[in-house]
């Protein structure tokens, strides 16, 4: 019976980190059609979307330069490096989860 209970409580938190990591990836995949698309960084929309994803792009700016089209268009690599990175660590912290607590 608590084997039971103890693998659906590693299945509910292996669903929780993949939904979190899935909401950040969709914020940030937005964060990089803003940039590439040229949007107006004026936009409160767009100010506010840029606000929302700083602290999870922060740890990765300027590890790689942007590439800039026509002086508009930007390829941003920083969310394309966090988005990397988150990717890698769900899957290394869903490893560490199913080798120290499956069965």
């Amino acid at each position: 019976m608590a084997s039971l209970y103890f693998t659906r409580l590693l299945i509910f938190f292996e669903n929780l980190i993949h939904k979190a990591i899935l909401l950040l990836e969709l914020a940030l995949f937005v964060r990089f059609l803003l940039k590439i698309l040229g949007a107006n960084p004026e936009a409160l929309f767009v100010t506010t979307w840029y606000r929302f994803t700083e602290p999870f792009v922060a740890p990765f700016l300027r590890a790689f330069p942007d590439v800039i089209w026509f002086d508009r268009f930007v390829l941003d690599t920083s969310t394309i490096f966090a988005m990397v990175v988150y990717l890698l660590a769900m899957h290394i912290l869903l490893m560490l989860l199913r080798f120290f607590f499956d069965e």
